[in-house]
């Protein structure tokens, strides 16, 4: 990818999930997308202790726009879509399934 050693310093936001593993939000209008729409939705990442990429969230219906906020909650990755769609996000995977229109 390119920016590991960047990925924390451009987080929007920053969620520890455990001792060895954070998720990163990056804003999927940051210039690393360079306009890039696919890329730009794969703008959640997990990172571990090292800020080595374990993955980058990808989805089947979400293929442009990204994310905008990350929220973890008994034990659970959600994330908010451009177009307030609310995904669960696997946390072994990366892999984010709707969930519901939140407009």
């Amino acid at each position: 990818m390119g920016i590991k050693n960047n990925l924390i310093e451009k987080a929007i936001k920053i969620i520890q999930i455990d001792n060895d593993n954070c998720v990163v939000l990056l804003d999927f209008f940051d210039p690393f997308f360079k306009d890039n729409k696919q890329l730009a939705s794969k703008n959640i990442f997990l990172l571990d202790r090292k800020e080595d990429i374990k993955w980058i969230v990808h989805s089947d219906l979400l293929i442009s726009g990204g994310f905008v906020d990350i929220l973890f909650k008994e034990n659970n990755l959600k994330a908010v879509s451009w177009n307030t769609g609310l995904y669960k996000i696997d946390l072994g995977t990366g892999f984010a399934t709707p969930e519901i229109l939140l407009k």
